[in-house]
């Protein structure tokens, strides 16, 4: 088939791609609305190495800091880390559920770990992050083999507590009708093209 037949057939036919667009569009903003709302939170860790006065002592403290922060952030979701934050919870939570709400992430050559906290409450969110960051540093110092954060020669400090949402993160409204218009134009414009190339030209 040629453009030009398929662009008369469009001319033909374009009724069936704005149903086809509207339907969609429709669908993509009744999803949103069924969907149910989903909340995110976060707090912000700093790790930082005790005792560098020199300049060299500083360098080589920031990158070790780097290091540890992408470690950190790797035993963020572990059962060592989340126990605890099930625990202070108190509903009925456990670690292996947790660690579906739970995300720690590292951003390249920094020394930042961020906690993120899923939850289709928003106050809930707000707690599982802050309860994971507090897990994580407490975590820290038995792990950096020291009796507690104090002596430890790792440092992680919460620099940002989690604040609870005003707006949910999930269905965005907007996305989801976007993809059912675009979707439903896509299947409009499909119907058009198996029709046109259907229809014979008379002998």
């Amino acid at each position: 088939m040629t453009l030009a037949r398929y662009l008369k057939a469009l001319r033909r036919m374009w009724p069936i791609v704005l149903i086809t667009t509207v339907i969609g569009i429709a669908l993509g903003l009744g999803s949103a609305l069924v969907m149910p709302k989903s909340y995110e939170a976060q707090s912000t860790i700093f790790v930082n190495v005790a005792e560098s006065t020199t300049v060299q002592d500083l360098q080589m403290g920031e990158q070790f800091a780097q290091a540890r922060a992408a470690s950190y952030a790797a035993i963020g979701t572990s059962s060592r880390v989340l126990e605890p934050v099930a625990q202070e919870l108190g509903d009925g939570a456990t670690a292996s559920s947790l660690k579906t709400q739970v995300t720690v992430t590292n951003s390249p050559n920094t020394a930042v770990v961020t906690v993120t906290g899923t939850d289709g409450d928003a106050q809930r969110a707000a707690n599982i992050a802050q309860e994971t960051a507090q897990a994580l540093v407490d975590a820290s110092a038995q792990l950096e083999g020291a009796d507690n954060t104090q002596d430890s020669p790792v440092q992680l400090n919460i620099v940002q507590e989690a604040v609870v949402p005003n707006a949910a993160a999930a269905p965005s409204l907007p996305l989801n009708t976007l993809v059912g218009a675009v979707v439903g134009l896509v299947i409009g414009l499909l119907i058009v093209l198996a029709r046109a190339g259907s229809t014979r030209r008379p002998a």
